[in-house]
């Protein structure tokens, strides 16, 4: 009798601590999933944001070469090695509007 009462709580025992080791594992796949879905939202975000800047760069440049009678392209290129020159980053490859646009959807 007191093997079979052994066994039932023993049984019990890791029913119970089984239980809440798959809880924690649940509550932490839930948790990071959460953060995850964040995380994507911020970036299509920042992808709309380097999109905006891209067409108020586009709008600025060709302000700015229509008064001093260069090409906007000429412009833009000169404020990018300016820019790089004060040890600034400057817009990579991956940073076109087309490509994020293509990121986003």
């Amino acid at each position: 009798m007191n093997e079979v009462v052994l066994t039932g709580i023993i049984a019990g025992s890791a029913a119970i601590v089984s239980s809440i080791i798959t809880s924690f594992i649940s509550f932490r796949i839930a948790y990071r999933n959460q953060k995850i879905d964040a995380l994507k939202k911020k970036y299509v975000q920042a992808c709309f944001d380097i999109i905006a800047f891209y067409e108020i760069e586009a709008l600025l440049t060709k302000d700015i070469a229509n008064k001093i009678n260069k090409s906007p392209d000429t412009v833009k290129r000169d404020f990018r090695k300016q820019s790089r020159g004060n040890g600034n980053y400057s817009p990579s490859k991956y940073a076109i509007p087309s490509i994020l646009t293509q990121e986003i959807t």
